[in-house]
């Protein structure tokens, strides 16, 4: 039995011998090409850059006039840039000015500015940002779409977003201003 085991063992000695001895140079594998993962859309907008904390006035009007991006149903910078323009004493001004000059994102911040603050102007704005199909990156909570200002105008009636964006002040600023 003895001598079987020490036969077994020699055996399983020269297999294992042969088997790791030189191996022949084998070609390397393909290299697996590495896809560049593109960034998320507004991934550059004014909204992503940093700002002082607390945020300032002219910085919100900034960040709502230059914004391309329409989010509503989250504290983001833009919902923040919003409440401090509308704590403003001269808010509805403010938002008058954004209706003219903001990109189409920033004019319908300024809508909600002016739903909240004059009515009556909001339905006028309203009526003209109704009929423009061009499109804006709309976000909510992390779903991310491209619509058109008007369904956007209907949305934000509809909704009263104005009120929201009221409701998330807090969470904004707990959210971007630093030690607050």
């Amino acid at each position: 039995m003895k001598i079987h085991g020490l036969a077994a063992l020699a055996v399983s000695v020269v297999f294992v011998t042969s088997c790791t001895g030189p191996t022949p140079d084998l070609p390397k594998p393909p290299s697996v090409p590495r896809f560049a993962v593109p960034p998320p859309p507004g991934a550059d907008d004014i909204a992503s850059q940093s700002f002082a904390s607390p945020l300032s006035a002219a910085d919100a009007e900034q960040i709502l006039l230059r914004t391309e991006i329409f989010g509503w149903s989250g504290a983001n910078r833009q919902i923040q840039a919003y409440n401090v323009l509308r704590d403003q004493p001269d808010a509805l001004a403010r938002f008058r000015s954004l209706e003219s000059r903001a990109r189409w994102a920033g004019q319908l911040y300024a809508l909600c500015g002016l739903f909240a603050l004059e009515p009556e102007a909001a339905e006028k704005e309203a009526s003209r940002l109704k009929g423009v199909q061009d499109k804006v990156i709309a976000i909510e909570s992390d779903v991310v779409w491209t619509k058109t200002v008007a369904q956007l105008v209907d949305l934000l009636g509809e909704r009263k977003l104005c009120v929201d964006f009221r409701r998330l002040k807090g969470e904004a600023n707990r959210r971007f201003n630093k030690g607050d």
